[in-house]
């Protein structure tokens, strides 16, 4: 049994290393020319898949897509000649994806309701795409399709891994959580050191426009904890994944995955890791709402639990609002196309180059700072909303549906996976981030994932 286990733990360690060695090499190929890198990236793909490799497949698409931004960042010097390919590359975490689910889709029988309802959603996605581009040029709108794709797209991901063995997914995410979590606490207590050694400095340069090392250093502490001024500045690191708020997500689900139900002592920990190290609200919301969901799920039903959570929702929108804060006030504003056709994807969001204009492009009344959220900038729903209209509910229902019935496979100890993908789908009332492949990408990976063992 020890030999066993001994070779398990010798065969994982070694994917690890060939992954990671395919990846470096494939990000290489990508900072030379994307065509050569992208065919190596299908090369890699098709040849795993068909020599049956799926462990080692299994651990370079984690890689590629989890720690992209860290792999675009080792060769950033080389893409300082070319930021339109810098640019671009941050497109592959939904790119590879795509191609990953549309094998899946072709090589597995599929019940046709399920591929009706995916290429109805994508077909509504890429006609508002198109109207998106020619109205609001190809940037926006690229980005806000890549946003509403993640959740399906990855869902199918989770689904394609299937001939794994839940133990080895397990593994491969608790030692990227580790590895996330011990660059973070070094940024965070040695953050000019290991700014050097992950060469933030060429990445930021070319993303954010940072001069030097003390531009950057600013950069990562320019906000108080909590964004309360009685606190001082700290660091907000950004680790592997060079997105502040998306390292606190990844930490805050893996964690919840692999040891809620095992020591909720260790996940406790992770999040207070997380917390000082990033602070994200987000993060928080969706760490709290978890363990009072399976609290009251304990003593309630399902349904009357998510009747207790969607009044807790409610109740905190309606505070939001009255507060006037900014992710509420963006849903809100996104809300009052509800009965229209949409404006297109790219009108609105952080992301937008008209967020200060209306949908005919006469300029937004001059609120200040707030002048953005009118359009429902900071909410995905208000996002959605204006860039969709009535047909946004569409999209929205669809998403839910595949929540709703996965919760009906699962047996009732595995629910709390789902719980996990339903409340960072409410989340996406309150940050456009929830649907980052961070957030509800990871966590309808490990649902597809989980739900294909059923």
């Amino acid at each position: 049994m020890k030999a066993i286990v001994s070779s398990a733990k010798h065969n994982f360690f070694y994917y690890q290393i060939i992954a990671i060695i395919l990846c470096v090499s494939n990000f290489f190929l990508y900072s030379k020319s994307f065509f050569i890198g992208f065919f190596f990236t299908l090369l890699i793909i098709v040849s795993l898949k068909v020599s049956m490799k799926n462990k080692i497949l299994l651990a370079y698409f984690m890689y590629f897509v989890f720690f992209q931004n860290y792999f675009i960042s080792i060769f950033s010097y080389n893409l300082l000649i070319n930021k339109g390919l810098f640019k671009f590359l941050h497109g592959l975490n939904i790119l590879i994806p795509v191609f990953i689910s549309i094998l899946y889709l072709l090589l597995k029988k599929q019940n046709k309701i399920f591929v009706f309802k995916i290429i109805s959603l994508v077909t509504l996605l890429a006609i508002y795409f198109v109207f998106g581009t020619y109205q609001y040029g190809l940037n926006p709108s690229l980005a806000y399709l890549r946003l509403f794709l993640i959740p399906i797209i990855f869902f199918i991901c989770g689904l394609f891994f299937q001939d794994i063995e839940e133990n080895f997914v397990k593994q491969q995410l608790k030692i990227m959580l580790f590895a996330i979590v011990i660059v973070g606490i070094c940024q965070f207590l040695f953050p000019k050191f290991t700014t050097y050694l992950l060469n933030e400095l060429d990445y930021f340069k070319i993303k954010k426009g940072v001069l030097n090392l003390g531009d950057l250093i600013s950069f990562h502490k320019r906000n108080y904890f909590l964004n309360l001024s009685i606190f001082p500045k700290l660091v907000r690191v950004s680790s592997l994944i060079k997105s502040m708020i998306s390292v606190s997500y990844f930490i805050t689900i893996i964690s919840l995955y692999i040891y809620y139900n095992e020591n909720k002592k260790v996940t406790f920990l992770f999040f207070v890791i997380a917390l000082f190290i990033v602070s994200s609200k987000g993060a928080i919301i969706l760490y709290f709402t978890f363990v009072l969901f399976n609290k009251l799920r304990e003593s309630n039903s399902y349904s009357l639990t998510m009747l207790i959570m969607t009044l807790f929702w409610l109740l905190t929108i309606i505070t939001g609002y009255l507060m006037h804060n900014e992710h509420i006030v963006g849903f809100v504003a996104g809300l009052k196309y509800i009965f229209t056709l949409g404006n297109g994807l790219g009108f609105s969001g952080n992301l937008s180059n008209v967020a200060l204009t209306s949908w005919d492009g006469v300029s937004l009344p001059d609120l200040g700072y707030w002048t953005r959220f009118q359009n429902g900038s900071e909410s995905v729903y208000g996002v959605l909303i204006s860039s969709l209209g009535i047909l946004g509910t569409v999209y929205t229902y669809t998403l839910y549906t595949i929540l709703e019935k996965s919760r009906n496979v699962l047996p009732i100890e595995r629910e709390y996976i789902v719980v996990l993908s339903v409340l960072i789908f409410f989340l996406g009332i309150f940050q456009e981030e929830a649907f980052s492949p961070y957030a509800i990408g990871l966590s309808m990976f490990i649902l597809g994932f989980t739900l294909n063992k059923k």
